[in-house]
């Protein structure tokens, strides 16, 4: 894989098309995305403000179009990553190995049970990450907007799990980019239904 940083998100999707050809997921997981999603998660961990890194927000782009693993594992590392049983490693094994049992188990039940919890997420974590997500929106060259779609449906999902007003609207925006978005639909959807997380009913 060639340094992405110098890479326009077009160049770097056409790579990565490349790759698909020669690789199974597990391989071109390990390969792109192991590295890029460990330091997501530390940056997460960490104390401090977060820093964007221009290679990453490029790299994570293409994969979150592409793979929705990708995806579920950067929003639960936000969400759910002051559980006990979210660890690195247990997310990267889920990454490149999304179907297998455990690991499906593995992701719904902290959904499941963070959504259904009383004790309120993690309000600096969610923050940091949704910074991350415009960051990495920001960073993107034009020309196509659906590389944007799945970071603005991301942090739609984010900021409702916090009940935060602006989830309408970053879901708006991602079906702007592509009306197919199943998360930010059925972010709108709650939304219009008055659905949220049990936590914030316990306020």
């Amino acid at each position: 894989m060639n340094d992405t940083a110098t890479m326009t998100i077009k160049q770097t999707a056409e790579e990565f098309a490349r790759a698909r050809e020669r690789h199974d997921w597990r391989e071109i997981a390990g390969e792109w995305f192991e590295a890029p999603v460990r330091r997501w998660i530390g940056t997460l961990d960490a104390d401090g403000e977060p820093e964007d890194d221009t290679g990453d927000a490029v790299t994570l782009a293409v994969g979150m179009r592409e793979f929705l693993s990708l995806r579920d594992v950067m929003l639960v590392a936000a969400i759910c990553g002051e559980r006990t049983d979210f660890t690195a490693d247990r997310a990267i094994d889920f990454l490149k190995r999304p179907m297998i049992r455990n690991n499906v188990r593995w992701m719904e039940d902290m959904l499941t049970e963070t959504f259904h919890g009383s004790q309120a997420p993690d309000r600096q974590r969610c923050m940091k990450a949704v910074d991350l997500l415009l960051a990495l929106i920001g960073r993107l060259d034009g020309g196509d907007d659906g590389w944007q779609a799945q970071p603005y449906e991301t942090v739609a999902y984010i900021l409702w799990w916090l009940g935060d007003e602006r989830a309408l609207p970053m879901a708006v925006r991602a079906l702007a980019c592509d009306e197919g978005c199943s998360l930010a639909i059925i972010v709108a959807s709650a939304i219009h239904r008055g659905l949220y997380p049990d936590w914030t009913n316990a306020e």
